[in-house]
């Protein structure tokens, strides 16, 4: 079983229950920690995977760990995954030349989190709070809190991340985004259609959070307009899968206008970052409905991973 825990919004599920219906069962859990690197040195913070049970957790230590960009550990934990077999694995594809900075990267930060990481992650947590309660004062902006959990899945709440919503205001994410980095050159984690993510980290400065909470208030005393409701979740038809993936990519192609794509197979994968999940693959039909998406996608200049044109202006088919 592969589980994700805890989500970009920083909310994580019942691990500990997960974990015993698949020890239950006989199957081992290996849980995507990705932006949990720091949870497990400090009590206010959500209980982490390999503490729950977990068999094997994925970290992306440069996340919340301050390690470098790109570097990452692999933790296992009991009998259930065979870390014999797990380095013959890694022996396929690692390189035979790795990043020694990136590998220093990890050993300082792993001595760096046991020596210090309750102190540092106390002040984070302090900052978090202090931009919490200043942003929670804002009229119009909406905060995501453990009030809104509860929901299956939803047992915790990493109060680090700071998703806002200014939907009240008008505001989608992407353009409060904007806002934030053309006024105030203030990049947020993420943005999708409800909001933003801020990451409140072990680097974190108190004038950090300052510059943030103010352009928050600037941006809602100065943009205000007439609410928009969170759209309604995208409904895509099951793909029709033509060619299989290998067939498509070995298939030759051409680039064609993303309006004369209808009933064409897709040459190439297209997927909305966030959340990065496949709109298209290669070896689907371009069906209406997936072609309407595209065709907002681009309206809206949303990012997209996968495609030769970011800007969706063409799109790769199978001749």
């Amino acid at each position: 079983m592969l589980a994700v825990n805890p989500t970009y919004y920083g909310i994580a599920g019942d691990i500990s229950a997960l974990a015993g219906v698949c020890h239950g069962a006989g199957v081992p859990l290996v849980v995507d920690e990705a932006h949990g690197a720091h949870l497990r040195f400090h009590r206010e913070l959500p209980p982490d995977a390999l503490s729950c049970g977990a068999d094997a957790v994925v970290q992306s230590t440069h996340k919340t760990g301050g390690s470098l960009t790109q570097s990452s550990m692999l933790h296992l934990k009991g009998k259930r995954v065979d870390p014999e077999r797990v380095a013959e694995a890694l022996r396929m594809v690692q390189s035979t030349s790795p990043s020694y900075l990136l590998m220093v990267s990890l050993d300082l930060a792993r001595r760096q989190l046991a020596l210090r990481g309750g102190e540092l992650l106390e002040k984070t947590l302090q900052l978090a709070r202090w931009c919490r309660d200043k942003l929670s004062g804002v009229p119009g902006v909406k905060i995501l809190g453990q009030e809104h959990l509860g929901a299956a899945g939803a047992e915790h709440l990493d109060p680090t991340r700071l998703t806002l919503s200014l939907l009240p205001l008008g505001l989608t994410g992407h353009r409060t985004a904007e806002l934030l980095h053309r006024r105030h050159r203030i990049f947020v984690e993420m943005a999708d259609d409800a909001g933003v993510v801020a990451v409140i980290s072990l680097g974190t400065t108190t004038e950090d959070c300052r510059r943030l909470v103010e352009a928050i208030q600037e941006i809602a005393a100065t943009e205000a307009g007439d609410p928009l409701h969170f759209p309604e979740t995208l409904k895509l038809p099951r793909p029709m899968v033509v060619v299989s993936p290998r067939e498509a990519w070995q298939k030759p192609g051409k680039d064609v206008s993303l309006e004369n794509s209808l009933d064409c197979i897709c040459g190439e994968t297209v997927a909305v970052y966030p959340p990065g999940i496949p709109v298209i693959c290669p070896g689907e039909a371009i069906t209406q409905p997936v072609l309407d998406y595209l065709l907002e996608v681009r309206q809206r200049g949303l990012h997209v991973q996968g495609p030769g044109d970011a800007s969706l202006r063409k799109l790769r088919v199978i001749v």
